[in-house]
């Protein structure tokens, strides 16, 4: 599996959800895997809203955490321990928070959670920690 882009970005609700757009556009994606944990409703009804004024349709998978980063990590640390993820080009943000995690709630890791769950989707499908 390989990790192309890191387009994290700390904006208003309408500015995230107009730059995964794009980003789900460009990359010709299947869906947009969004954490309703903060939030619920309001993420996916902001991304939908957006993408409506866009003239796009999106789709939308909602996922909810129900145990802690650090047990979302571990069988993604195991694929990368592996070889079996690699990051095509340098993310210095996100290789940053990568080389500093240590799954305590409450860190600022936004773009080690936005690749956990992306490897998640990805490779465990809907049989790990998401409802």
């Amino acid at each position: 599996m390989s990790v192309l882009k890191d387009a994290s970005l700390r904006g208003s609700p309408r500015e995230w959800a107009a730059a995964a757009i794009r980003e789900y556009l460009a990359f010709g994606c299947d869906a947009l895997v969004a954490e309703v944990n903060s939030g619920g409703e309001m993420v996916e009804t902001t991304i939908q809203t957006v993408a409506s004024e866009m003239g796009v349709q999106v789709n939308v998978k909602p996922v909810r955490a129900r145990e802690a980063k650090s047990k979302r990590a571990e069988p993604v640390s195991a694929l990368a321990e592996t070889g079996r993820i690699e990051l095509v080009g340098t993310f210095p943000k996100l290789e940053a928070q990568l080389a500093k995690f240590s799954g305590v709630n409450g860190r600022r890791d936004d773009r080690v959670d936005a690749l956990l769950w992306g490897v998640h989707d990805l490779v465990f499908a809907d049989s790990f920690f998401c409802i």
